[in-house]
């Protein structure tokens, strides 16, 4: 059937089976996982949010739409409508260290909490990202 003018929507992730896109690590912690879907409608599944940013970055096909879950709810939510934290205190999945949050007011008092940046879509996306504690396959020489 014809797919026309349907907007896309956040992937059902299998954690436990499904992988990551970027790193190939086994999908396991609802609170970090990311995704997007390109224009030809295909879905990319991360276990972090800086592993999807890395892969964009490389994917040969266009993304439309970007979820992240947020932190503290972990339903889905438009990445460019979050408020992201990234500091040590995170500890994400792949070390990128970056959680999400729908409510700007909660990502702010946990962004305080734990010494970390408080970053719009925009910032993050914007930002030199390279991990604290580089180690491959997203260390380049």
């Amino acid at each position: 059937g014809c797919r026309g003018g349907r907007e896309p929507r956040p992937p059902a992730i299998r954690y436990g089976r499904d992988v990551c896109a970027e790193c190939g690590m086994i999908i396991s912690d609802e609170r970090f996982a990311a995704a997007y879907v390109t224009k030809s409608g295909e879905v990319r599944l991360f276990d972090d949010i800086g592993d999807m940013l890395v892969y964009e970055k490389k994917d040969d096909q266009e993304p439309i739409a970007y979820y992240v879950h947020d932190f503290r709810s972990r339903k889905w939510i438009p990445a460019e409508a979050a408020y992201y934290v990234r500091g040590e205190s995170v500890k994400s999945p792949m070390g990128w260290n970056i959680a999400a949050f729908e409510n700007e007011a909660e990502a702010r008092e946990f962004a305080e909490k734990t010494g970390s940046r408080l970053m719009t879509w925009q910032e993050l996306r914007a930002a030199d990202l390279t991990m604290p504690h580089c180690r491959p396959p997203h260390c380049r020489p």
